[in-house]
């Protein structure tokens, strides 16, 4: 009796289990994806499938960034570019070569001019020096001043020279001044051109004459300062300040000028030039030395400081250019200055 309860109970429950899997599969609700869905999901793997081929190659280029930039630093060689800039050295090099060779025969031949002009020069400067010597009555001097002082400056030409129509080295205002004719080399036929008749203390309007015995110049004496000199004749006489200061003028307002003044401590010329003028050393050529004086030159050749033997007064001997600023007389204030003697 058991056994057949237990087997109905057994049945029972087997009819339960089948109705229970009946009602769960009853429960369950099946969705379809739409269509239009369906249809997306190849697009979406081509996507990924692109996805993949950038991100491959994006590493293959990264690395191949990585070898170029270890390939130039440590495998490549910078470029050599000497061999270049020699070339064009050369060829530099190569073009004043033939330059030089192109203007040696040229070069040589002005060297040879240069030579035969410094050689003529030093016969000229010879001869000037002998008849300079002959003319020592009315001043003695150990150098030329005519050589030291320069036509408007010792150093840089800055002043303009004035007009000279027959190009001899005088001005035409100059050659008015000594009777001459501007237009003319050898105003007085005598061979010997009017500047180099000048520069050796004869009239170049007159022949064989002393040029303070002919008629452009006249003597002035200075009484209270014990010296003489010649100047123009036709230029007016100004003193200043009474014998201190005295003013040689022409009608165009040019003047030459002579200024004393005390030199107390005895100073020498060159000492006394070095203190006024702070410089440690003269160069020699601006040196101009006298039978009884010495001077120094001003580097534009307008100026010249003398003393005399013993050092009590400095005379400053200067040429003023007027408003015109143009060297007329230049010629003329070295005669001036040449012929400064001490009476005394």
């Amino acid at each position: 009796m058991d056994s057949i309860n237990s087997f109905s109970d057994l049945v029972k429950k087997e009819d339960n289990k089948k109705i229970s899997e009946k009602d769960v599969l009853s429960s369950i609700e099946i969705h379809e994806m739409p269509k239009k869905f369906r249809a997306m999901m190849p697009s979406a793997r081509q996507a990924q499938r692109v996805g993949l081929v950038i991100f491959i190659g994006g590493f293959f280029l990264i690395l191949i960034m990585l070898g170029a930039i270890l390939y130039y630093f440590f495998f490549s060689k910078p470029a050599v570019t000497q061999p270049e800039n020699n070339n064009t050295e050369v060829a530099i090099v190569d073009t004043v070569d033939n330059n030089i060779e192109e203007e040696t025969e040229e070069e040589i031949a002005t060297s040879t001019e240069e030579m035969d002009d410094i050689a003529t020069s030093t016969e000229e400067i010879a001869s000037s020096t002998e008849e300079i010597a002959t003319s020592t009555e009315e001043v003695a001097s150990s150098t030329d001043i005519s050589e030291i002082i320069s036509d408007g400056s010792a150093t840089t030409p800055i002043i303009v020279k004035g007009n000279d129509s027959d190009k001899d080295g005088l001005t035409d205002l100059e050659e008015v001044l000594l009777g001459t004719n501007p237009q003319s080399l050898d105003s007085d036929g005598d061979t010997y051109p009017d500047y180099s008749e000048l520069k050796n203390s004869y009239d170049p309007a007159a022949k064989n004459i002393k040029l303070f015995a002919g008629n452009a110049f006249e003597k002035f004496t200075n009484i209270t300062f014990g010296y003489s000199v010649y100047y123009p004749k036709l230029w007016e006489i100004n003193k200043i300040d009474e014998d201190n200061s005295i003013i040689f003028k022409a009608q165009n307002n040019h003047f030459f000028q002579i200024i004393i003044e005390p030199n107390p401590d005895n100073l020498s010329i060159d000492v006394w030039y070095m203190k006024e003028f702070s410089v440690n050393v003269i160069n020699p050529i601006y040196i101009y030395n006298n039978t009884n004086w010495r001077g120094i030159l001003s580097d534009d050749g307008l100026n010249l400081y003398i003393t005399d033997k013993e050092n009590k007064y400095i005379y400053t001997f200067s040429y003023n250019l007027g408003i015109d600023n143009k060297s007329e007389y230049f010629n003329i204030f070295k005669v001036f200055v040449k012929s400064f003697v001490f009476e005394q």
